[in-house]
């Protein structure tokens, strides 16, 4: 299974990411691009960059064309439509590339509701139900495994990632502030014992529905791909999920291993590129100045320069604070996002919104309930430009 050029079928941050760490394990990176893409930085950072068309980077056709016309022994999906498609895993199989994921049988079953609760259940972990739907009183966990496909998995603890606006994760944290230890020992027994059961291969999240009345979780899904979220864990965890992926890829033994304790605390605030006073619809155009300030860990595809489409994931960067302790992370990451500026043509981003969760009392004194944005408005500055300590824009006037 060993290979030494890879193809990352995505764009954004994920596929920045992965090619960063393909190329620190020696490996020749090449990346695939629509006319939209063109300056994005994953197709600036890879050794080669191949254009898929107008609009087709998720056409599976043109990007196993690709690995082919290029040399590559393996695809990596990223974290697009392609990562949990079962078909285009058993595409680059059959055509003789390594997948660098589950196997498509995996995808396949975790991928349907009916199938994945019924693996629940074959194990004896509850899934949930109309009594437990998300709520005022629950809250959305997550645990991270990993899987070597011959049984082993290992989980590196829990994170929460309730805090959401429209749908989309805007807080996430490990580990999960709060939690009973016959809780947090069931959410990761359960996780295991799940992904065992099928010999899971790579990384995978385990997602819960908490509910803190009754002190109870229950089974949501099995995300099949490298979600947003993996950042705090590795910061708490100290390894480096993306580098298993590919080294367990090549054939490597021994990758797979139990972690130790966390370390601190960790939290990561994602930031999108979205119109706040359009109801966030996706902004696109070009980003100019882009500033974040030294200290913390920025996983994104923000530069000067960058393009952004509305055809992408809306998901700029994510910026990740650690610290001894969960009120030292959320200091860290308040001072970080106030010295965060991004400007842009046509760009706008929630980074307003995200300064004021930071600040609100339901957040910073306890673990956040899917609820609590509701009360949290999207001020300026929306992205454009740093902050004063009160949230004040500080080189760009007032928004109209």
């Amino acid at each position: 299974m060993t290979f030494d050029t890879l193809l990352v079928a995505d764009c954004g941050e994920t596929a920045v990411r992965v090619v960063r760490t393909a190329r620190e394990l020696g490996l020749r990176t090449v990346a695939v691009y629509c006319d939209a893409d063109r300056s994005a930085p994953h197709v600036r950072l890879a050794d080669e960059a191949v254009r898929l068309g107008p609009a087709e980077k998720d056409d599976i056709h043109p990007i196993l064309r690709a690995a082919g016309d290029t040399g590559a022994g393996a695809v990596h999906p990223g974290s697009g439509p392609l990562s949990e498609d079962a078909a285009f895993a058993r595409r680059c199989e059959d055509a003789g590339f390594v997948f660098v994921g589950p196997t498509p049988e995996q995808l396949e079953m975790f991928g349907a509701r009916r199938s994945a609760r019924a693996a629940a259940d074959a194990v004896g972990v509850p899934p949930a139900s109309d009594t437990a739907a998300p709520g005022k009183h629950t809250r959305r966990l997550e645990v991270q495994v990993f899987g070597d496909g011959e049984g082993l998995v290992v989980t590196f603890g829990d994170r929460d990632c309730s805090l959401r606006h429209r749908g989309r994760t805007v807080l996430t944290e490990a580990p999960a502030p709060d939690l009973p230890d016959h809780v947090r020992a069931q959410l990761a027994a359960s996780a295991r014992d799940l992904c065992a059961w099928v010999d899971y291969r790579s990384a995978g999240t385990v997602e819960f529905v908490y509910d803190t009345a009754r002190e109870e979780a229950y089974f949501l899904e099995v995300g099949t791909r490298l979600r947003p979220g993996h950042p705090v864990t590795e910061e708490v965890y100290g390894v480096d999920l993306v580098a298993w992926m590919l080294r367990l890829a090549r054939g490597e033994r021994g990758v797979v291993r139990a972690p130790g304790p966390p370390r601190g605390h960790a939290v990561g605030a994602r930031l999108y590129a979205e119109h706040p006073a359009r109801e966030h619809p996706p902004a696109s155009g070009v980003l100019t100045p882009v500033e974040v300030p030294p200290g913390v860990r920025v996983d994104g595809r923000v530069e000067t320069g960058a393009g952004v489409s509305t055809s992408d994931d809306p998901m700029l960067a994510e910026v990740i604070a650690h610290g001894s302790d969960r009120d030292e992370a959320l200091r860290r990451l308040g001072e970080a996002l106030a010295g965060t500026g991004i400007d842009g043509d046509g760009i706008e981003t929630n980074l307003g919104l995200v300064r004021a969760a930071l600040t609100e009392p339901a957040f910073r004194e306890g673990p956040a309930r899917r609820a609590a944005l509701a009360a949290v408005t999207d001020p300026p500055p929306r992205g454009r430009g740093k902050a004063d300590r009160t949230g004040r824009r500080t080189d760009h006037p007032t928004d109209e």
